[in-house]
């Protein structure tokens, strides 16, 4: 009985080019059900609330401890996925009073340091959502009391004198973007110098009510996740 031979080209004749991309669809489809578990992982802490600041950073523990496993799991070594791991146990020794080397603030003279950047990133969220609202007809004291009952954990953001007065600390983000659109002044920050960077592009293309009204939403939900 006459074999027949594969008329398909062997993997050496094969371009470069080509042969990475096959080894790369392969490499994918072998991790899976690693990817799967992962992002399995990812949802369980995502969803979670956290009902502390400790709480909150055990989700980030678990978090690191599921990326380091998932390191392994795709075939890494056990010093690919070290730092991961050792990051998740200086995170847990802050619930003992422990500050290892790496989480020790760096020393920024006299005065008060500020807010952390995600919290303020979050703020920048809040000024594009109102800019939104505004850009729908609404007053800017009608957009910031609107966004803050329909999106309470906004106040979470507050400190000083706005936390008795969280629509007024909400303008003053507003009034933050204003100045940086008008070029006036320099945004210190640089994590909400980004978002306005970022969300001032994606706020010009929302053309029509609906986007505009789906732009301030999400701004909104991702300022209140803080």
């Amino acid at each position: 009985m006459t074999k027949h031979r594969s008329t398909g080209p062997k993997s050496d004749n094969l371009p470069p080019v080509v042969r990475w991309l096959l080894s790369e669809v392969e490499r994918a489809s072998s991790a899976g059900p690693a990817v799967r578990w992962l992002l399995s992982e990812l949802e369980r802490a995502s969803s979670a609330v956290p009902a502390s600041p400790k709480d909150e950073r055990a989700r980030y523990i678990y978090i690191l401890v599921a990326l380091s496993k998932f390191v392994r799991k795709v075939g890494g070594t056990l010093e690919q996925s070290r730092h991961i791991c050792e990051l998740a146990q200086l995170l847990e020794d802050l619930d003992y009073g422990i500050v290892g080397r790496a989480l020790e603030p760096t020393p920024f003279g006299q005065g008060k340091t500020g807010d952390s950047s995600l919290v303020w990133e979050a703020r920048g969220c809040v000024a594009m959502g109102l800019e939104a609202l505004i850009r729908l007809g609404k007053s800017r004291q009608d957009a910031a009391d609107s966004a803050l009952q329909d999106f309470p954990g906004i106040s979470r953001l507050m400190s000083g004198k706005s936390k008795k007065n969280p629509v007024a600390g909400m303008l003053s983000w507003h009034d933050e973007l204003l100045r940086w659109k008008a070029g006036k002044g320099r945004i210190k920050n640089r994590y909400l110098a980004s978002t306005f960077d970022i969300g001032a592009e994606f706020l010009e293309q929302c053309v029509g009510d609906t986007l505009l009204r789906r732009f301030a939403q999400i701004h909104f939900v991702r300022a209140s996740r803080i």
